[in-house]
């Protein structure tokens, strides 16, 4: 009988109350140190380009319009042509699930097409005069379609492959110049011998002209998103090869995702070998915690010897998620306790001083089942660390720090009871004892130089300062870790680096906090994971399992097989 997990958690993200302004990254750290990691491990596929097909037929509009309406005497512009498609296959779509949009979703505009079936319904339409969305699809995949190589302006140079920092950097500056390139011309004409059968791709090419309902149904049955996995698509197979290095480009960043998608094939294979489904949350799980937590039992991660640097940096990702998560958590603390507080105010002491609250005891217990052999406040790091080692026997601390995020501080009743803070403060000091046992590693080393010590923070730039200024700061008191961590890397580091536009929680005056907003949105989690997992089912190299969560296909099978056998070379 297939396995199943303990929890479906990944990263943390609740909202209980409706946070002040619209505080989404109170600290800076999902928006800077963390999109940098994601965006090197999925280089070109971020947390809103979800689907394989955009890549495909994206290119094909662009060559449509070249080929058949650029030039031509009252012909709309390229990226007009190429939304009047996309709005087109978007209501295929729909019409050919009959008024639902596509599995696993991301087809832009067909939220609306759904909502509205009625009015759609079987009546034909003018794709230049339906309203869906403001923006295209265009404009979210164009950063990745350049760093793919497969457009590019012709009035630039082709552009350098970027640095270790983003994905986005190469974006489009005028449609006017843009053309395919010769890959980009391959892609194209892959989607055009999947949807050359279906005559309403063609009807677009005259943007007066209508479309009837079930002729756009018939185009999306053979060139809709998810079809792409269950149809014999000819352009399926070149857009793998795309996606895992075999063709365009193949820097650097490029190998990255290669290394990532075949990591997420590996473990599939592995957990599915074993009576276990992947999904994010056990994806996350084996390379941060090193084993899958099942109902029935644990499964301990095997990981590919050609795969183990790129698990590496995947488990450097989780470690600054569980501290971003962390820090949140302190901040909520911190926002709830100024609310608490009649003058809306105080200092950095008082609230170091409530870690040794008779009554946060009983709750550290409750939540842990660890008692302490003193109260919290006056224990270091190491010794709450070894408490939690020795109390929850099987477990390593990476594993303890997960699953504290995970069962604990996912709860807001338990964040913000009397435990809530010191169970914060000890994730912190999980993740950060961790990091230090491999911060000299090549995967701690990248942490590090992802980090910008000026503006960031990270386990890397928290580590340092902590040891600058503590020296064996996990012999050091929390009590006196405390007013020193939430000084640099909380209210500091909110007031210092939160986003103009999304408002100020609070502020630091000498030793004193003051402030009057809630903040209980903590959200810490890996967005481009979740789009990747999508575009491997699209690739037909991952499916649902009949219990749930995914498993690999045969041709996914195939394709670690080979492609392992390449990472050798």
């Amino acid at each position: 009988m297939s396995k199943k997990l303990q929890t479906n958690f990944l990263g943390v993200h609740w909202i209980k109350q409706r946070p002040f302004s619209d505080v989404t990254d109170p600290l800076g750290m999902n928006l800077r140190v963390g999109a940098r990691l994601g965006a090197q491990l999925l280089y070109c596929i971020t947390s809103v380009t979800q689907r394989a097909r955009y890549y495909s037929f994206l290119p094909w509009c662009m060559m449509r319009y070249r080929d058949s309406q650029r030039g031509a005497p009252g012909a709309p512009g390229m990226v007009e042509a190429v939304f009047h498609r996309e709005k087109a296959l978007a209501i295929g779509c729909v019409a050919h699930h009959e008024g639902e949009t596509c599995v696993r979703g991301g087809v832009v505009g067909s939220r609306k097409v759904v909502r509205g079936f009625a009015e759609f319904e079987g009546k034909a339409f003018t794709p230049s005069r339906v309203k869906l969305v403001q923006d295209p699809a265009l404009n979210v995949y164009s950063a990745s379609l350049v760093n793919l190589g497969l457009i590019k302006e012709t009035a630039t140079e082709a552009p350098a492959e970027p640095g270790e920092d983003a994905d986005d950097e190469a974006s489009v500056t005028s449609w006017n110049d843009v053309e395919l390139t010769d890959l980009g011309v391959d892609v194209a004409k892959s989607y055009e011998a999947a949807v050359s059968g279906a005559p309403a791709s063609r009807q677009l090419d005259d943007p007066t002209r209508a479309l009837s309902w079930q002729r756009a149904a018939d185009w999306a049955s053979v060139g809709g998103y998810c079809e792409l996995a269950t149809e014999v698509a000819p352009d399926r197979e070149v857009l793998l090869d795309l996606f895992f290095c075999r063709r365009g480009r193949a820097a650097r960043s490029h190998e990255l995702r290669r290394q990532t998608l075949l990591l997420i094939l590996a473990l599939a294979r592995h957990l599915e070998d074993e009576g276990g489904p992947l999904d994010a949350t056990a994806f996350m799980s084996a390379v941060y915690g090193g084993r899958v937590e099942y109902e029935d039992g644990p499964i301990p991660t095997v990981v590919p010897s050609q795969l183990v640097d790129i698990a590496a940096r995947w488990k450097a990702y989780g470690a600054h998620v569980l501290m971003t998560t962390a820090l949140q958590c302190l901040l909520s603390h911190v926002a709830s306790a100024l609310q608490a507080n009649e003058a809306h105010r105080v200092s950095l002491a008082e609230l170091a001083q409530t870690l040794s609250d008779p009554a946060l005891e009983q709750a550290f217990v409750k939540n842990t089942g660890v008692r302490l052999p003193r109260r919290f406040g006056e224990l270091t790091p190491a010794s709450v660390n070894e408490a939690l080692s020795v109390g929850d026997l099987g477990r390593n601390k990476p594993e303890i720090a997960y699953s504290l995020a995970q069962d604990r501080l996912r709860d807001m009743d338990v964040r913000g009871g009397p435990a809530g803070f010191a169970l914060g403060l000890t994730l912190a000091g999980l993740v950060l004892e961790d990091y230090a046992t491999w911060k000299d590693e090549d995967a701690g080393i990248w942490l590090a130089k992802c980090s910008n010590d000026d503006e960031d923070v990270s386990p890397a730039i928290m580590l340092r300062r902590l040891e600058q200024r503590f020296g064996d700061w996990r012999q050091t008191t929390w009590q006196d870790l405390t007013p020193y961590l939430l000084r640099k890397f909380v209210v500091g580091l909110h007031s210092n680096l939160a986003y103009e536009k999304q408002g100020r929680l609070l502020q630091l005056d000498g030793d004193q906090i003051r402030g009057n907003h809630a903040f209980n949105d903590v959200w810490a989690d890996f967005p481009r994971l979740r789009s990747a997992l999508t575009i491997l089912q699209d690739l037909a190299l991952l499916e649902e399992g009949e219990e749930g969560g995914l498993r690999l296909t045969v041709a996914g099978r195939t394709v670690l097989t080979n492609d392992l056998g390449e990472c050798l070379q």
